[in-house]
């Protein structure tokens, strides 16, 4: 009886098992890869803009997850401690880039697949772009990594109550910026 692996994949016994198993069976570190890349991948990608780097730095990650793996002491943690892992590597990309340049450069990847406006999308844009990075960061890690606000606390070394007020908070600035534009537009 054969089970897809996306299946498995969504129960988290099964992640974890395959996260103990990965330190040493190639094929369980194959699967995770697999599992992960996507989501590590759009959130790589929309922090530094350009799929060539996302790439690289996706690369750097996993190398560093295959080296660091045995240390992992919490299997129920690992994705958000992998999510840090592409955290610190896209910062340390940043420290060889113009930050804002990197920053600015992001920005059109995060909203590519929108299906709004090209007036909403420059709205949208704007507003996510005039928030503070750390709630840009949240806004990212939930959206594009698809992390539970929980993980997202423990990637970026919060309270859980902490960031979720800020990602409410994001969410009311960027609905009241676009109905804001709304208003505009319809004036």
């Amino acid at each position: 009886m054969e089970t897809s692996i996306e299946t498995k994949m969504q129960d988290p016994f099964a992640i974890n098992a395959l996260v103990a198993r990965a330190a040493v069976d190639k094929h369980a570190f194959t699967q995770l890869y697999r599992h992960y890349l996507p989501r590590i991948y759009g959130y790589v990608l929309s922090r530094v803009g350009d799929e060539a780097s996302a790439e690289d730095i996706c690369g750097q990650v996993f190398l560093a997850l295959l080296q660091k793996l045995p240390q992992l002491r919490d299997p129920q943690r690992f994705s958000a401690w992998l999510f840090s892992i592409a955290r610190n590597k896209c910062m340390d990309h940043f420290r060889t880039l113009k930050r804002e340049q990197a920053r600015n450069a992001s920005l059109g990847h995060l909203f590519a697949e929108a299906s709004a406006e090209t007036d909403e999308l420059d709205g949208l844009e704007a507003a996510f772009q005039a928030l503070p990075e750390l709630e840009q960061d949240i806004l990212r890690l939930r959206f594009l990594g698809d992390m539970r606000l929980k993980e997202i606390a423990e990637v970026l070394k919060r309270s859980e109550s902490s960031v979720k007020a800020r990602y409410y908070r994001c969410l009311e600035k960027l609905q009241l910026c676009m109905s804001m534009e709304d208003d505009h537009d319809g004036n």
